[in-house]
Order: C-alpha cells, then structure tokens, then sequence
C-alpha cells in the first residue's frame, strides 16, 4: 500500500515539478508571482523558488548540478533587482514602480531561509548589490 502512495505522490511531484520549471521564470531569472506574468516580482516568489529547487534537488526530482546553476543566476537577478541595504530584500516590484518596505515575515525570514536552502546547495552568495541604494 505505502508503495502505491509513493508512485502516486511521486508522479503529482514530478509532473509539478514539471510546470513549474516550464513557468516559473523569465528568461533572465526573474521569479514568476503568477505562472503567466512577468510582474510583480515579489521576494516571497524568489524565496519560494530557491526552496522548492534545493527540495527537489535533494529529493530526486532534479538533477543537483541544474538546481545549482538555476538557484545561482535566481540569487544574483534577486540581489540586482531586489536587495536594498546589508541584507534586506524589498517586498514587490513592478517595471517603474516599487514598494520598498521590508517586511520581516513575509520578505526577509523567507528569504533568509531560500537563502540558507541554496548555500547548502552549493550555491555561493552574489557579491552584487542594488544600484537603487
């Protein structure tokens, strides 16, 4: 029985994994906030992603050397486009308009920890910082 669940939960992930590989980023590496815009690009999407990477990295379901290459290029348009300061990560983007405020729980704990997931990964921080400071 608990190997029929297996099979099961394994195909809805490998199928998940699938789509969200297919939609979840721009060609420069910006984290979707929907499956079919571009913006807004918010810091959760881009934490949520380096999680979700490291987990299917670590359980199988992607090759480790991909999740290393796609969690390095998403840090670094990350740090570009969305670090302000040492170490903070504004909320929400959009083309010509952003909303700065630094939310501890939703934009720096779960970046901190998207963070964390990509450096046990391998993945090395980005030394570039935001030109908007």
């Amino acid at each position: 029985e608990c190997e029929k669940v297996a099979e099961a939960v394994g195909g809805a992930i490998q199928r998940g994994s699938k789509y969200y590989l297919a939609h979840a980023f721009t060609e420069d590496w910006r984290c979707r906030y929907y499956d079919n815009e571009t913006w807004p690009l918010e810091t959760h999407s881009i934490a949520a992603a380096l999680v979700c990477l490291s987990d299917l990295a670590r359980s199988g379901y992607l090759e480790p050397s991909l999740a290393v290459e796609m969690t390095g290029k998403i840090m670094n348009t990350a740090a570009r486009e969305m670090q302000v300061g040492k170490g903070a990560f504004i909320y929400r983007a959009w083309p010509k308009r952003r909303v700065e405020s630094v939310f501890l729980r939703w934009s720096l704990a779960w970046m901190y920890y998207g963070l964390e997931c990509a450096i046990s990964l391998g993945v090395e921080m980005p030394n570039k910082r935001s030109e908007r400071e």
